[in-house]
């Protein structure tokens, strides 16, 4: 192993050790820890390591393991099952929010097209994580706020897929964006097409051979290998290779060893997506704190007041109580993890701005912070 690599991520590890203990001890997200640590070690604090790029390859397969647990919970028949919340309510929820948002900021800050997507997409998404943690924590899981909040989440999560499968086309040539989109959605049905032949008439049986062996190593590498082989069949095509891992779950998940792959994959998929995290952390400059404090106050009185007021006529519409719409909109009026990862793509491909990409950064971060009072509201 390079030294260099060897030197970050021992330090990392060691100061994302003590935050995290740190931030649960206070009973906040452990991602709070990590971000914490990125912003130390990075830039703009103490500058002991000068860019991501060492540790990001680590940190994307992090992204990749994520998605690919996230396609293991969108079984068809599961969204067919719950389609008035995660394909109705979650869609308007998305849709609205997404729509208003970017119409806001492109308003303030004269934004082209491309830059509203993204600002509107990052700041719609919630944190699903932390609020199914939260509620799950709160015995809440099944209340009728609950399952309201993990539709709108699910829906969330599947829509954050075509979000970055889109960016790479936002980052081309704007007066091709009709063609390089139309491209894109081509090659993915072609790879979504050739995958669901192959998980029909392969998988079944190289998972049942795996499982004949009755060994927890094979059976784990074997996941890590569809996750990674799919990602990177995606990638060779140029789409996002989280599109590919996110195809391969939802092919998994209709198997009968979805739960078995999904606890083989979680250990790497969570300490990856520490790094992936600490990465981010590393990415923000603290000093827009001072620099564009208007732009942050704008931020947070959309992000969280604004969710809210957005999301509770819209529960109404579908028939669900007063109560149940203020606790639900409570719930998931805080900022995602899915919105840090749009936002740091989108400034990696350069389709926003440092100036406008820092606040974003900042604020999405700093929600979480709310996250237990708004999910602490909701239980009353």
């Amino acid at each position: 192993m390079d030294a260099a690599l060897s030197v970050q991520l021992i330090l990392i590890l060691t100061l994302s050790t003590v935050a995290v203990a740190l931030f649960q001890q206070l009973r906040l997200s452990p991602i709070l820890g990590y971000l914490t640590t990125g912003v130390l070690v990075g830039p703009s604090v103490l500058g002991w390591i000068p860019d991501s790029q060492t540790i990001q390859p680590l940190a994307e397969l992090g992204v990749v393991l994520l998605m690919f647990t996230i396609g293991l919970e969108f079984s068809l028949p599961r969204l067919l099952a719950a389609k008035q919340l995660v394909l109705g309510l979650g869609f308007a929820q998305v849709g609205l929010t997404a729509l208003l948002f970017a119409a806001a900021g492109g308003w303030w800050w004269d934004l082209s097209p491309g830059e509203a997507f993204i600002v509107g997409g990052a700041l719609a998404m919630s944190s699903t994580a932390i609020v199914l943690k939260q509620l799950g924590e709160q015995m809440e899981l099944q209340t009728h706020h609950g399952r309201v909040a993990t539709g709108i989440l699910l829906f969330q999560d599947l829509a954050t897929v075509p979000m970055l499968v889109v960016l790479p086309v936002l980052a081309a040539d704007p007066a091709r964006l009709a063609g390089q989109l139309s491209l894109a959605l081509a090659k993915a049905a072609l790879v979504f097409g050739g995958l669901v032949l192959i998980g029909r008439w392969l998988l079944p049986s190289l998972l049942h051979w795996v499982a004949s062996k009755r060994s927890l190593e094979l059976f784990m590498l074997v996941a890590l290998l569809l996750a990674v082989s799919a990602a990177a069949l995606t990638g060779l095509v140029g789409l996002s290779p989280t599109l590919g891992a996110f195809m391969a779950g939802m092919l998994l998940g209709e198997t009968l060893f979805r739960h078995q792959i999904e606890a083989d994959i979680r250990p790497f998929r969570d300490l990856m997506l520490g790094l992936f995290f600490a990465t981010i952390g590393m990415q923000l400059d603290m000093s827009v704190l001072f620099r564009a404090p208007l732009a942050l106050g704008l931020i947070l009185l959309l992000l969280l007041p604004g969710k809210a007021v957005i999301l509770v006529p819209l529960v109404r519409l579908f028939g669900l109580s007063g109560p149940v719409a203020q606790r639900a909109s409570l719930t998931l009026a805080q900022g995602g993890e899915f919105g840090l990862l749009l936002v740091s793509s989108a400034l990696a491909l350069d389709v926003l701005e440092p100036p406008l990409a820092q606040p974003l950064l900042g604020e999405l971060s700093s929600v979480w912070r709310s996250r237990r009072c708004c999910c602490d509201m909701a239980t009353f």
